[in-house]
C-alpha cells in the first residue's frame, strides 16, 4: 500500500507492521520500534542553474515556498522549526 495509507493503518490495526519509518521525538509512543535499520539524511534540492546556497535553516526561510510530501517526517522536522514558507504535498512526485 502506498505509506500514508500504511502509517494510518499501522497506528490504527493491532499486530500491523511498517517499513520503512523514521523515528522521530514526536513518533516515538505510537509504536514499539525494531532498530535502527538504517540511518538517512534529509537534503534540499534544486535546479543547479537556479544558483541558490542552503548552508542553514536560516537560509531556507529566505526562500520562496518549499514543497514537501506532509506525512514524511521531515515536512514534521521543519514545521516543528517553524518554517511558514511550507507547502505539503501528497507525494515526492509532487
Amino acid at each position: 500500500v502506498p505509506w500514508t495509507r500504511g502509517y494510518h493503518q499501522v497506528r490504527q490495526q493491532a499486530n500491523a507492521a511498517i517499513f520503512s519509518t523514521v523515528r522521530t521525538a514526536q513518533r516515538e509512543a505510537d509504536f514499539q520500534w525494531v532498530g535502527p535499520i538504517a540511518h538517512g539524511h534529509t537534503r534540499f534540492y534544486t535546479l543547479k542553474e537556479a544558483g541558490l546556497q542552503v548552508t542553514n535553516l536560516d537560509d531556507v526561510r529566505r526562500l520562496g515556498t518549499l514543497a514537501v510530501p506532509k506525512r514524511w517526517y521531515s515536512y514534521e522536522l521543519l514545521a516543528e522549526q517553524k518554517l511558514d514558507n511550507l507547502y505539503g504535498v501528497s507525494t515526492p512526485q509532487d
